[in-house]
């Protein structure tokens, strides 16, 4: 049976999950470009497909060679765990890993990290299955 969680199931997942908020200190390191902190080193900053669709974008607009699909927007990052870097990958939100640690991008900011609908998506994928 699938149920939706409530908001306290969230926010004692994301407790659980997600680490520290370290937008400052991985904000300077990218812009001063430090060893294992640049564009190269984050999956899924590149816009998919699916989130071209759903800014409006068609399918042929895509598939003509001259759009660029440009890069994700990241508010704040976030340090994870292996097993949620997985989960987070593997719902196309973008992780910079390299020797110092793996930091969530989130693309959201404003609210909490329990209202994020990846974050849902994830807890509800995971006590469903």
């Amino acid at each position: 049976m699938n149920t939706k969680p409530t908001q306290r199931e969230l926010e004692e997942f994301v407790n659980r999950e997600i680490g520290n908020c370290q937008s400052s200190l991985i904000n300077m390191l990218l812009n001063k470009n430090q060893d294992g902190f640049d564009d190269e080193h984050i999956t899924n900053y590149e816009k998919t497909r699916e989130q071209l669709l759903d800014e409006g974008y068609t399918d042929r607009q895509i598939n003509d060679a001259d759009i660029d699909n440009g890069y994700q927007d990241i508010f704040e990052w976030w340090t994870i765990g292996e097993w949620m870097k997985d989960q987070l990958l593997e719902q196309g939100e973008p992780i910079l890993e390299n020797d110092y640690g793996t930091w969530w991008g989130r693309t959201t900011t404003g609210q909490s990290i329990a209202i994020d609908s990846v974050i849902e998506a994830i807890y509800t994928k995971l006590h469903n299955n």
